[in-house]
């Protein structure tokens, strides 16, 4: 995060996000900071552009106004397009591994964590088998 000054001469915060090799400039001229980066390394051709997605997240420009000042624009991030990516991903495991969740079985009300009765010192259920443990890890990941 970055104070500069517009034109104007009003103050505004450009932001660099960076994740590894992933970087978004909110910018009123990111072609500045972008070039500045070049200097140092290889940026892909054609991937200098407005932002649509981010890690995932779908990216939305929108203009805002709040009442007191001049409309302005704004960016915001979704997660629309990551989550329903990932359900699938995860319909998809459950129907390779023959695994149903408790929806599908029609009796959503009783599951472990809405009964009062559950008590899971006492739950016995066996531990998976070793080549599911690498499928939880990736699952747990997704929805971090």
């Amino acid at each position: 995060m970055k104070s500069k000054i517009r034109p104007d001469g009003s103050k505004y915060y450009t932001y660099l996000i960076v994740y590894v090799d992933d970087v978004l400039s909110i910018d009123i001229n990111p072609n500045e900071t972008f070039k500045g980066i070049s200097n140092y390394s290889r940026i892909k051709e054609g991937s200098i552009g407005s932002p649509k997605i981010y890690l995932g997240a779908n990216i939305l420009k929108r203009n805002i106004q709040d009442g007191k000042r001049q409309p302005s624009e704004c960016y915001a991030m979704s997660l629309h397009g990551y989550t329903k990516e990932n359900i699938c991903i995860v319909e998809s495991h459950m129907g390779k591994h023959d695994m149903t969740s408790p929806s599908s079985r029609r009796y959503r009300s009783n599951t472990p964590f809405n009964n009062s009765s559950y008590r899971p010192e006492l739950n016995y259920t066996e531990f998976r088998k070793d080549e599911l443990s690498s499928l939880y890890l990736n699952l747990i990941g997704m929805f971090k």
